[in-house]
């Protein structure tokens, strides 16, 4: 019996394999993308779904129907420089490398491209909502610099 738990758990654990397959599910309408190797994408979608409610709580609805958020392993890279996060507005696509910028990649839904104006109205309530987020846009954007 006890032979048949540790094999079950190695199982589960994927031991000599990736730990977590590429996936894909559902959040608020949203489709979510794992690549290898990240996580769970229920964990993902959970973060995001609770991420979208306090920015829609605060700056009124998104339209995010077609949109997809892919959760990739490495930074992104884009125009010679590497991102933890990258909104593509024109492919309905948000990457994240880190999850702490679920709020700033929706603004830029919203916003759009640029950060004009940021360090004025989203940055102080992203610190409120996430310190840790602000605290990463403060210093990203050079806010009170």
């Amino acid at each position: 019996m006890r032979l048949a738990l540790v094999l079950l758990a190695l199982t589960l654990t994927g031991c000599g394999g990736p730990s977590n397959p590429p996936g894909f599910c559902g959040a608020s309408g949203v489709l979510v993308r794992t690549e290898r190797d990240v996580g769970e994408c229920a964990d993902f979608a959970a973060l995001f779904i609770q991420a979208r409610g306090e920015y829609e709580g605060h700056w009124g609805p998104l339209d995010l129907k077609g949109w997809t958020v892919l959760i990739v392993a490495d930074r992104i890279a884009q125009s010679g420089e590497d991102f933890d996060g990258y909104t593509y507005s024109d492919l309905k696509l948000i990457k994240i490398h880190d999850p702490i910028l679920f709020l700033h990649e929706l603004h830029h839904v919203q916003d759009g491209f640029g950060h004009v104006g940021w360090c004025a109205d989203f940055v102080p309530w992203e610190r409120g909502v996430s310190p840790a987020a602000g605290a990463n846009d403060t210093n990203h954007l050079s806010c009170g610099q």
